[in-house]
């Protein structure tokens, strides 16, 4: 995967963490393409027409209308595709059930959102970083 098509796809349904997560992958200064999705329905259906290999990783909302982050995972655990596509949780929830049931499901990491902005953007950009940088990803078929 070239720098210049790494896709970080985030699934936030509220407006003010877009935006912050916006800014902090823009001060990275990498070639990284953010998409923004809504909420889990549009994530899906955003999936089934996208490169899968061209996502570095997807930044998935717990708490969502519509669709909720554990039905996601449930979704994409299930397709042999969808399930080599990383994701990481990025949620206001710090419950013990949820980590672990989003784990069971298949989520790499998750990591609850900070309250301070600083925190907020350093996680992201530890999360991008990682991500797009130094982590190798499998092969689509």
């Amino acid at each position: 995967m070239s720098a210049k098509n790494k896709k970080v796809i985030l699934v936030e349904d509220n407006l003010a963490d877009v935006e912050l997560v916006k800014i902090s992958i823009k001060e990275l200064e990498k070639p990284v393409e953010l998409v923004h999705v809504g909420d889990g329905q549009e994530l899906l259906n955003f999936l089934q027409s996208a490169q899968l290999n061209e996502i570095a990783v997807i930044l998935l909302d717990l708490n969502m209308p519509r669709v909720s982050g554990i039905d996601v995972l449930r979704h994409m655990h299930d397709d042999p595709l969808l399930k080599k596509v990383p994701v990481v949780m990025f949620t206001t929830s710090n419950s013990k059930t949820d980590i672990l049931k989003c784990y069971e499901l298949g989520a790499k990491a998750f990591v609850c959102k900070p309250l301070d902005i600083f925190e907020f953007h350093y996680s992201i950009r530890s999360i991008v970083e990682f991500w797009t940088g130094i982590n190798m990803l499998p092969a689509f078929g």
